[in-house]
């Protein structure tokens, strides 16, 4: 497949949607017999030049105050971000509520990367302006991981990070703690702790090798619903099972489970989608009940994982999908639908500069 062809069929599918991401555009392509073999790789780097080449044609064009110097329309230019979802970063939350109000979407992604001709590598993002110290914004792990995780894999990249989140956490890792039945006090699970803790509000005693055993029931039913047994099963004989195990996690349980643990937020995502299962497959006058319990325990979750991801506004793409997820069911309360829409509004305009998750990032949701 000659470049020349290649091109011409991309300028031919964008032209009526700007807005495809390479990821649409390569199961667009391969819809086609004459592209049926061609690798997403290639038709993202294809797309990356048309684009470029795209802009070079509107020089003309005035850029918009504080950028680069860019010229790609608004759709064209934030439909094709990096790879990663969390890569914008370094505005605060009322200047994403003035992009919101004012349709700016698109500042976002110019104020913060352009497309260039990386020598030896092709045309690739690069920082539109330069960076001083303290304001790189773009997390190189997962944000949601653990403070040891994060460390673990950004020693593969040659460097450890001081920065606040990480300092902070080093100390205490809010994935371990344990809050007290009195909600001013926080147990601790990690190694280098004494065995036995007392709170100093209320004097109430924490067991951690209770706490433990606890974590250890949570991570044998989340073993248990990635089994063949657990996808034949009933779903509502699952909820049974599950429902007694969430509650070793929950917020101010004696020698709970820490709530923010991974463990915890898992069989918590797993609890609510067999209700929601059992809402929408199984008839019967149980729907309402069901669906309520899936949203609570939703909203339980959402609220665990997203502090999981600390004081930065960085979020996973499984975060994104999961907001995305909730919002596909059927919403009884209009204001709690308003709430979630607002946050995967905001979230969207944040980390892709739109109000909408591009094809790509909910390509695993509906497949």
């Amino acid at each position: 497949m000659d470049d020349e062809t290649l091109g011409a069929k991309l300028q031919e599918l964008t032209s009526s949607d700007p807005s495809l991401g390479y990821r649409a555009v390569h199961a667009e392509l391969k819809k086609d017999p004459k592209f049926a073999s061609i690798g997403l790789k290639k038709v993202q780097l294809a797309l990356q030049s048309l684009r470029a080449d795209q802009s070079q044609t509107c020089g003309s064009t005035p850029a918009k105050s504080g950028t680069s110097g860019v010229c790609l329309s608004e759709r064209e230019f934030v439909s094709e971000p990096p790879s990663d979802a969390a890569v914008i970063g370094g505005f605060t939350k009322s200047e994403i509520e003035q992009r919101l109000s004012s349709g700016n979407y698109s500042e976002i992604v110019q104020e913060r990367l352009k497309l260039v001709d990386i020598p030896g590598k092709g045309k690739g993002y690069v920082a539109a302006k330069q960076i001083k110290q303290g304001e790189v914004c773009i997390s190189s792990v997962p944000p949601r991981s653990n403070y040891q995780d994060r460390q673990e894999k950004l020693s593969g990249k040659g460097f450890r990070c001081r920065c606040e989140r990480c300092v902070e956490e080093s100390i205490v890792d809010p994935q371990l703690l344990v809050p007290c039945k009195c909600g001013k006090f926080k147990f601790s699970i990690a190694g280098d702790v004494p065995r036995q803790q007392s709170c100093s509000a209320c004097q109430c005693q924490f067991e951690r090798s209770a706490a433990m055993a606890n974590l250890r029931s949570l991570e044998a039913a989340n073993e248990f619903m990635r089994t063949h047994s657990a996808a034949q099963a009933d779903p509502r004989e699952l909820v049974k099972k599950l429902n007694p195990v969430a509650e070793l996690a929950t917020v101010g349980r004696v020698n709970g489970a820490p709530p923010n643990h991974l463990q915890s937020l898992q069989l918590l995502n797993n609890l609510a989608n067999c209700h929601y299962f059992v809402a929408t497959r199984i008839p019967g006058p149980h729907r309402k009940t069901s669906l309520g319990a899936f949203f609570d325990i939703k909203e339980r979750f959402m609220t665990a994982y997203e502090a999981n991801h600390g004081k930065t506004m960085q979020r996973d793409t499984n975060y994104v999908q999961s907001l995305h997820r909730v919002l596909m069911g059927d919403f009884s309360d209009k204001d709690k639908k308003k709430m979630w829409e607002r946050k995967l509004v905001e979230t969207c305009v944040w980390h892709f500069g739109q109000r909408s998750i591009p094809v790509g990032v909910t390509t695993d949701v509906h497949s």
